[in-house]
């Protein structure tokens, strides 16, 4: 029988290293998942918080007066913000989602700064937002993409 540098037995510490590392990798993959999800729904939170203000901005009934109008177009642009900065790498496709919301952003600019000019038109939502978003976010997944 071999004893080790400490007088103990090797294949107990074979078998403790081996133990080790398998509870390490397990706490880290624990983690990771942990962190997806938790991303996954700051995500969705801010997702669902800027479709509300937009429905606030795009479908507005009546006259409203210039003030609430330029509140709830900043808040959208703060949503928009704030969804890019939410978008983050667990997130599935998250670089492309990314992209997708810098030129929403982009064109939000535009069509405000044309709305500005003309009060009496609006900004068309299919404009601004346009429907690859969605298709980024939404799309049909295999079950086993986590």
């Amino acid at each position: 029988m071999f004893l080790g540098i400490l007088g103990i037995h090797a294949d107990s510490v074979w078998g403790g290293v081996i133990g080790g590392v398998t509870v390490c990798l397990g706490v880290v993959l624990a983690e990771y998942f942990d962190r997806k999800r938790q991303v996954t729904h700051r995500f969705d939170d801010a997702f669902i918080l800027l479709m509300e203000q937009g429905a606030k901005v795009f479908f507005v009934q009546g006259n409203l007066p210039v003030s609430e109008i330029h509140m709830r177009c900043s808040l959208y642009r703060l949503y928009l913000a704030n969804l890019h900065n939410r978008t983050r790498w667990p997130l599935h496709n998250a670089k492309e989602i990314r992209a997708e919301i810098e030129a929403i952003i982009e064109r939000w600019d535009v069509s405000s700064a044309a709305w500005a000019a003309s009060p009496g038109a609006r900004p068309i939502i299919k404009d601004v937002i346009g429907h690859h978003i969605g298709t980024l976010i939404y799309r049909p997944r295999d079950w086993w993409v986590v």
